[in-house]
């Protein structure tokens, strides 16, 4: 055999060594993990940490809703896989994950109802062309973040608006703001503001409080001797709201209180007992709704995991079935998906009818809730 043939014979060998290798240790193709059998979606949420609450809802109906399609031949048959990372509920942290899945190539990556960290994400989101959906995050801020940046919850000035018209509609004047200083109680805050004098109320106090907070007495004995005909609690999370009307109770504030239904959960009444009856917010996710979407999903959650789904939960669930619907039609192009979630409307979700407006802003009908007898009813 010549030297020349047998030269080329040896670097096609070494060559073909070279790229099995490389196939094998991942070197090729890291801008798409989507391919091959597999869509891959990273999912980045506090799953320890003070937001935990929230990505442990989130993961629990994203997990049914991917268990559901697997089992249903996949996307396109291809099975879909979600990717988590704990964020530990720091928004270095979630900015940091964020970078390495836009790193690692993933045309979507899912985020929480934590606003702070789903607002850090949205910039490292948009710089690398790569959808972020959020199963939450009502933070008014949200609306502005990126065309790549879209959220399942409706943001907390409608709720804040709609609550302001429950107030209007029982003649009540007077408003006290008890807020979360981060971005979703300052959003709240301000929606009041702008709002309330507008519709003929007055504002006659406001104290903000920081999250990690459990002693709310001071900020209460001001709103107390203020008088006020109603208390708006804008907290970031249920435990905030828990603590507050605990203490409320016992230094006998007899205030209706009202809540955007972002903070609202179990833990209020587990920490609260009977002293959270009568707090009035505002809703979109209706358990007992008659939808064919809703009343599966419930079945199959309790079915799963012993229990009733909560909010963060069903948005969960709606994310993965929203994100199967775009893979479907776009695969793993990132700006296909974005172009087609503009489109989706009236979708029969398992959270609601979902729409999204030209913000990424999802629009669903909302109604009001309370608390009575130490369970979640509609407010009659």
């Amino acid at each position: 055999m010549p030297n020349q043939t047998k030269t080329f014979l040896v670097i096609v060998v070494i060559a073909l060594a070279f790229f099995l290798v490389g196939a094998e240790a991942g070197w090729f193709n890291r801008s798409r993990p989507s391919k091959g059998a597999i869509f891959k979606v990273g999912a980045v949420m506090p799953f320890t940490g003070s937001a935990s609450i929230w990505g442990q809802e989130n993961r629990e109906g994203i997990d049914l809703a991917v268990e559901e399609l697997n089992k249903n031949g996949g996307v396109d048959n291809k099975q879909l896989q979600i990717v988590y990372d704990d964020t530990g509920s720091q928004t270095t942290s979630a900015v940091s994950i964020m970078q390495k899945f836009v790193s690692e190539g993933y045309p979507i990556i899912l985020t929480s109802a934590y606003s702070q960290e789903t607002l850090a994400e949205a910039p490292v989101a948009e710089k690398g062309k790569v959808l972020l959906l959020a199963a939450g995050s009502a933070a008014d801020k949200m609306r502005d973040a990126g065309d790549y940046v879209f959220r399942l919850k409706v943001s907390v000035n409608k709720e804040i608006e709609n609550l302001l018209g429950f107030v209007k509609n029982k003649n009540l004047k007077t408003i006290y703001i008890l807020y979360a200083q981060i971005d979703y109680g300052v959003g709240s805050k301000k929606t009041v503001e702008e709002l309330w004098p507008i519709m003929g109320g007055k504002i006659i106090g406001e104290e903000g409080f920081l999250p990690e907070s459990t002693d709310f007495r001071a900020q209460l004995l001001k709103a107390k001797n203020a008088r006020p005909d109603v208390i708006l609690l804008a907290s970031a999370l249920p435990k905030n709201l828990g603590y507050i009307l605990k203490q409320a109770k016992e230094l006998n504030l007899n205030q209706k209180f009202i809540a955007p239904g972002g903070a609202v959960s179990p833990e209020i009444i587990t920490i609260a007992g009977s002293a959270a009856d009568g707090l009035v917010y505002t809703m979109e996710f209706d358990i007992n709704s008659t939808s064919t979407a809703t009343k599966t999903f419930r079945e199959n959650f309790n079915k799963r995991y012993g229990k009733d789904p909560e909010l963060f939960a069903a948005m969960g669930y709606d994310a993965a079935k929203i994100v199967a619907k775009m893979l479907k039609i776009c695969g793993p192009n990132s700006a296909c998906l974005k172009d087609n979630l503009y489109q989706v409307q009236n979708y029969q979700g398992a959270s609601g009818i979902i729409s999204f407006d030209d913000h990424g802003d999802v629009l669903k009908p909302m109604f009001y809730m309370t608390i009575k007898n130490g369970k979640f009813v509609r407010y009659e």
